[in-house]
């Protein structure tokens, strides 16, 4: 049967739409998220306050927030509590919240 002979019901397509929509929104979100980001591939830039996971052992893991910079030509990870190690993974702060001044 000829396409143009059975045109899509108006619901369906606009249920297609809101699909393609969505997913297109989803997709985009994505590539804005926050990633975690290995210190084997790549170091924050120094001084940098970034978000830290640190292995603790082969079942703990510690997430906090830390600074980074170099100390003696060495990474160095710190935060108000001191040194932090075995950082394994790193991802950047998010924007702080922007409250309205309505």
């Amino acid at each position: 049967m000829d396409s143009t002979n059975n045109p899509i019901d108006p619901e369906w397509k606009g249920f297609l739409m809101n699909a393609a929509m969505s997913i297109d929104n989803y997709i985009e979100e994505q590539k804005h998220k926050p990633a975690w980001i290995s210190v084997k591939d790549r170091l924050p830039n120094e001084d940098e306050d970034v978000i830290l996971c640190s292995r603790r052992s082969q079942k703990h893991v510690y997430v906090t927030y830390g600074h980074y910079h170099l100390f003696d030509d060495k990474p160095y990870f710190e935060n108000d509590c001191g040194g932090i190690r075995n950082v394994t993974y790193w991802m950047p702060l998010p924007e702080a919240p922007h409250e309205n001044s309505n």
